[in-house]
């Protein structure tokens, strides 16, 4: 059984994006090669996304009783099809209606598959890392699946569905407060050319990658806005000066600032309620595991890290089939995407 090449490959993981084809295949031209290894233009989300949505639609194609070129299932799913195979059969004996009646939700939904099972939907989140799980790692999946996965909810301060529950984290009021008090003054101090207000300022730190191109150029956007992030992608310890300056108001801010726990438990509560089973794949394990209820959430301290400071909460689990409750941890920490902390897309993360 021949080995697909590298093109192949990418381009059965796009199969159903039409748009991330056409942009993989010109990354793939020999005459754009070098050019686009080092062009901001290219915006990673394209592939990180059809990779997985490539890996999903392999599972649901398994899932349905679908002949997969094992070579292709070897080259896509981290764990291979020896661990997948295994995690497959187990779940069509559990579920036996699971292959006539899974659907692939996908997208940033509350589950990743649905199907039917004794007239009663059910959903799966899926996830799946490259890397090898600790011992300890696989032993804490049973109670808390997300664990090694990053993260259990991530988003932009601006998110829409968060509002209820960041409090004095939206965008709007920290964003505000972290403009007027480090911003102003670093740009003063770095001698940035042109005017910038508060809402240039907040057009110009979201966009990243292709988007960051266009809003460099966008004369609608402050120059002095523009400049800044200019300025920082040039400058290295600029960069890194803000960062500190931002650990620094960020220490301050979360000892005084507390999210609205109340909504925040509420959230939790929806999230894990529609996540009934979670297959969670590594490098070398496939696992099924019930999906654990939220009882409670308590808030427990602020913790200073090594860039930002965390909230740090203690949830209240339970397994439906289980009669007794468990407690995990849960934290909220500020996470800046694609620039580094302080400097651009400023994001939330619950893990």
């Amino acid at each position: 059984m021949s080995t697909p090449t590298n093109k192949e490959t990418l381009l059965a993981l796009l199969q159903h994006h039409n748009d991330s084809i056409a942009l993989i295949e010109s990354m793939l031209s020999d005459t754009k090669r070098t050019n686009l290894r080092s062009s901001s233009a290219i915006d990673g989300r394209h592939i990180a996304n059809a990779t997985t949505d490539a890996r999903e639609t392999t599972v649901l194609r398994l899932f349905k009783g679908e002949e997969v070129d094992p070579d292709y299932v070897n080259n896509i799913l981290p764990c291979g099809v020896l661990k997948m195979t295994p995690l497959i059969n187990k779940m069509l004996h559990t579920y036996p209606s699971l292959s006539e009646t899974i659907e692939w939700v996908g997208g940033f939904k509350s589950k990743d598959f649905k199907f039917k099972h004794a007239e009663t939907s059910k959903n799966i989140e899926f996830k799946s890392t490259k890397t090898k799980l600790s011992k300890a790692a696989l032993s804490n999946l049973e109670k808390k699946p997300w664990g090694p996965y990053c993260e259990f909810r991530q988003g932009q301060l601006k998110n829409k569905e968060s509002q209820s529950f960041l409090g004095p984290y939206k965008e709007e009021i920290i964003i505000t407060q972290y403009f007027d008090q480090v911003i102003k003054d670093f740009v003063i101090k770095h001698n940035i050319e042109g005017p910038i207000d508060l809402e240039s300022y907040k057009n110009a730190i979201y966009p990243y990658a292709e988007a960051q191109v266009k809003m460099l150029a966008d004369t609608r956007i402050a120059l002095g806005a523009r400049n800044l992030i200019k300025y920082l992608k040039e400058n290295k310890a600029a960069k890194t000066e803000l960062a500190n300056l931002w650990k620094t108001f960020s220490n301050n801010y979360m000892i005084s600032h507390r999210l609205n726990d109340d909504e925040l438990e509420a959230v939790i509560k929806k999230n894990l309620a529609q996540k009934h089973i979670w297959i969670c794949i590594s490098k070398d394990s496939a696992e099924v595991i019930e999906g654990p209820q939220c009882v409670s959430i308590t808030f427990k301290k602020v913790k200073s890290g090594k860039t930002t400071s965390v909230l740090e909460y203690e949830l209240e689990l339970k397994k439906p089939s289980e009669k007794h409750s468990y407690k995990v941890p849960m934290e909220f920490r500020l996470h800046w995407k694609h620039g580094g902390q302080g400097v651009r897309n400023p994001n939330y993360m619950l893990s």
